[in-house]
């Protein structure tokens, strides 16, 4: 038996239902504050965030002491993460990405490999006739290959 199996079966057991019920707990959106996993972390972060009463509550008592048990286990840097998803320019795709996490563990539970509740990024490549060769870049405009008209491109978009 593979290490991986034995350690999601062992999560699935012990951990996945405890973490699934916390975080569905302050998984939530108020119509008045938006979503409470993002604004509950912003909140443990040190940002002053104005929470409804029920979010506050939930955020004080049960978000922020499992945020704080859960960097401490894990050993985060909270004033890293402070800076990546506070001062950083793109901190709000920070933000949905660990929305996105906590909705994977919330769904699926913690399992080796990780499965989030949805696609962390997804591209879109306009075109492949592109021939810059950018180092970054992953694409090959090597052979024809079909594309979208841009009446088809912008109906998509529609």
């Amino acid at each position: 038996m593979q290490i991986d199996t034995i350690e999601n079966a062992l999560l699935s057991i012990a951990v996945n239902p405890v973490l699934k019920r916390v975080i569905k707990s302050f998984d939530i959106y108020c119509p008045r504050d938006g979503n409470l996993l993002i604004n509950s972390l912003k909140a443990f972060l040190g940002e002053k965030v104005e929470l409804c009463e029920k979010c506050e509550k939930l955020t004080e008592n049960i978000a922020k002491p499992f945020y704080e048990v859960g960097s401490r286990l894990l050993r985060v840097d909270k004033d890293f993460m402070h800076k990546q998803f506070i001062q950083d320019q793109y901190g709000e795709a920070w933000f949905r990405g660990f929305a996105l996490m906590m909705k994977g563990i919330e769904k699926y539970g913690i399992r080796i490999p990780f499965t989030p509740a949805g696609p962390f990024e997804i591209v879109w490549n306009y075109t492949f006739k592109c021939n810059l060769k950018c180092k970054h870049c992953y694409e090959d405009a090597g052979r024809k290959k079909p594309e979208l008209s841009t009446d088809e491109a912008k109906q998509v978009l529609d």
